[in-house]
């Protein structure tokens, strides 16, 4: 996650170190040797994995000369995508994400939930999918509140992530299955993220962000929370407050021909050649 480009780039070292004097622990040394458990803690993951990104771009924006005409970004992506517009620094962003990363781990502590991918269902299935099991889960434990279950993101047609209450996680995979979804598959988080039970982390962040110095971006920004393209870093402020498939049809539309996604594991290159397979994705790792 990041490890090779910091290891053949000095520069891409360098915000590796800056990130590691503001977390106060060595965090290319974890990427490096784990443990694994370790990271997947989301208030490591998330500064962990902006770094990685903002270092793979600026190493590769360096080493290219092309000009970019909007940036974007998934979830914790969308803070990888505003320091690499402008909109924020570097140390800020880590800073914002370590934060992020705390107070979910915090909500998820106290509401105790999982995100699965369901794959192979419509939008409206995924939706019915989800409140059978909710219903289910209420009528087993005899319990009206409690109990959550629903659509996370929409990432694109057929592949939609799923927050759950870990007491209906069992009645999401049987309502799945009845529903002849090709996958159910959990994910590796520590929580379900995107939903109600994140809540006790929302009045927290949004303090944060707040604080925080936006600057007018240099490159415009598309958020997933409108699927539009924002210049203005107030509204940006406000808008990452409050998703992705809408955003990527947007950029189609506008006529985007080549995208370049820079991090981890290629979801999102994967996920955008189904949503605009005209387009050209390239992976940057």
């Amino acid at each position: 996650m990041g490890v090779e480009c910091a290891r053949r780039d000095a520069a891409a070292r360098l915000l590796f170190e800056e990130a590691s004097s503001i977390l106060n622990f060595d965090l290319f040394n974890l990427l490096l040797k784990g443990p694994q458990e370790k990271l997947n803690e989301t208030q490591i993951a998330q500064p962990a994995l902006l770094t990685a990104s903002v270092a793979l771009f600026t190493s590769w924006k360096r080493a290219h000369n092309v000009e970019i005409d909007c940036c974007a970004g998934l979830s914790l992506g969308e803070y990888s995508a505003l320091c690499c517009s402008g909109v924020l620094s570097f140390a800020a962003a880590v800073e914002l994400t370590a934060k992020r990363g705390a107070l979910m781990q915090q909500a998820a502590a106290a509401n105790p939930g999982e995100m699965y991918a369901i794959l192979g269902l419509s939008q409206q299935q995924t939706e019915a999918v989800c409140a059978a099991a909710a219903a289910a889960a209420r009528s087993s434990s005899r319990k009206e509140g409690g109990v959550y279950c629903g659509v996370a993101n929409y990432l694109c047609p057929g592949n939609y992530a799923v927050s759950v209450s870990r007491s209906a996680a069992a009645a999401l995979q049987q309502a799945a299955a009845a529903a002849a979804a090709k996958r159910c598959v959990r994910l590796q988080v520590s929580g379900a993220f995107h939903s109600p039970l994140m809540a006790p982390a929302a009045a927290g962040l949004a303090a944060a962000i707040a604080a925080a110095d936006f600057q007018t971006p240099q490159t415009p920004v598309l958020l997933n929370v409108d699927a539009q393209i924002h210049t203005n870093p107030q509204v940006i402020k406000q808008k990452l407050i409050q998703q992705w498939q809408q955003s990527m049809e947007l950029l189609g539309r506008l006529g985007m021909e080549e995208s370049f996604e820079f991090g981890p594991g290629g979801i999102l290159s994967k996920l955008n050649s189904k949503i605009n397979p005209h387009v050209r994705t390239v992976r940057v790792e």
